[in-house]
């Protein structure tokens, strides 16, 4: 099994996740800047470092399952993103992951540690989220 990797793509940040080879577990792996396409640089980077085969991407939809004003954002750099890695590109819906996070890190974290670790921490929802999906239907 290779490695994964989980995206939460914000206008000015990605939340990153991972889950290692023969795991079913996502962590928090870092949290990526979005001025001048220096996220886009430093997941390729991740994708060949750890040699991840999919890329999980969380995709905002509206809670009727529509897409969003973001999701067209988020495609868009997911296209530029696809033309630079061999990684296959997965969406799963997003629907208030970060607001998920802000709830669970709040509880655990200060404030301070809160703003720093949402997007990571949304990241690792959207992966979990997918990985539990692939579990249930005999797959990774």
């Amino acid at each position: 099994m290779a490695a994964l990797i989980g995206l939460d793509i914000g206008d000015k940040r990605v939340g990153v996740a991972i889950c290692s080879a023969g795991s079913f577990l996502a962590v928090p792996l870092t949290i990526l800047e979005r001025a001048q396409g220096r996220a886009e640089d430093a997941i390729v980077k991740l994708v060949t470092e750890h040699q991840a085969q999919t890329i999980v991407v969380g995709l905002p939809l509206d809670e009727a399952g529509n897409p969003t004003p973001q999701s067209k954002k988020i495609e868009n750099f997911c296209r530029r993103l696809a033309r630079r890695v061999d990684s296959k590109l997965v969406y799963v819906d997003e629907y208030a992951s970060s607001e998920e996070s802000r709830e669970q890190l709040a509880q655990t974290r200060g404030r301070s540690a809160l703003r720093a670790r949402v997007d990571s921490y949304a990241a690792t929802l959207i992966l979990q989220s997918y990985l539990d999906s692939m579990g249930q239907a005999g797959e990774r």
